[in-house]
C-alpha cells in the first residue's frame, strides 16, 4: 500500500469517508475493464457490473478470470452507496478490502 493510503487508513474510522472510497475503487476497476474492452473492440452496453465486464474481458484474455474473486464485491459500490434505499456506509474493513 502506498504511504498516503496507509496514512488515510490509520485515521480515526469516523473521519474516513468509506462510501466515497469504495465508490472510487469500483469506478477505477470498471473504467480499466471498459478501456480494455474498447481497445479489443468488444461492446459491453450500459453496465456497472464488474462480474459481467470480467466475463467479457476473459473472452479476450483468460487471465482476467483470476481477478474475479478479488473484485466481485465491488459492483455493489457502483450504485448502492450512491442511491441507497436505506442509508448505508461501508465499514473500514470493507473499504480496505475494496482498495
Amino acid at each position: 500500500m502506498t504511504t498516503k493510503l496507509l496514512k488515510l487508513l490509520s485515521m480515526p474510522e469516523e473521519e474516513i469517508v468509506t462510501d466515497t472510497l469504495c465508490f472510487h475503487c469500483q469506478q477505477t476497476v470498471e473504467k480499466f475493464l471498459k478501456a480494455f474492452l474498447i481497445n479489443a473492440g468488444i461492446d459491453f452496453g450500459k453496465t456497472h457490473s464488474i462480474e459481467y465486464l470480467i466475463k467479457l474481458c476473459s473472452c479476450v484474455d483468460k487471465e482476467f478470470e483470476n481477478l474475479y474473486e478479488k473484485v466481485k464485491g465491488l459492483t455493489d459500490y457502483a450504485v448502492e452507496v450512491r442511491y441507497p434505499d436505506e442509508f448505508y456506509i461501508p465499514t473500514l474493513e470493507e473499504a480496505k478490502e475494496a482498495f
